[in-house]
């Protein structure tokens, strides 16, 4: 059984997630990561909420896909 929140905040982002979980008494944090910069694997909110998270965090990182034959064997579509 998983029960997900959803709640929507103003704010500074980490700081949002950061008190959100701990008001909730989060057991994960699971957080989207991306970006081009040398440490790709964590952007500023991402960094900041796994470095000061008060619950295990998992980042999240979607691949890319290059190209178009791989494209429509994810998505089902015919190449045109």
């Amino acid at each position: 059984q998983c029960v997900v929140h959803v709640e929507v905040r103003c704010g500074e982002p980490q700081n949002e997630i950061i008190y959100g979980a701990a008001e909730w008494m989060a057991d994960r944090i699971i957080i989207g990561a991306h970006g081009n910069s040398p440490n790709r694997f964590f952007n500023t909110v991402s960094k900041s909420v796994a470095k000061e998270g008060v619950c295990s965090v998992q980042l999240v990182r979607l691949k890319r896909i290059k190209a178009a034959k791989e494209r429509s064997e994810v998505c089902g579509s015919a190449v045109v």
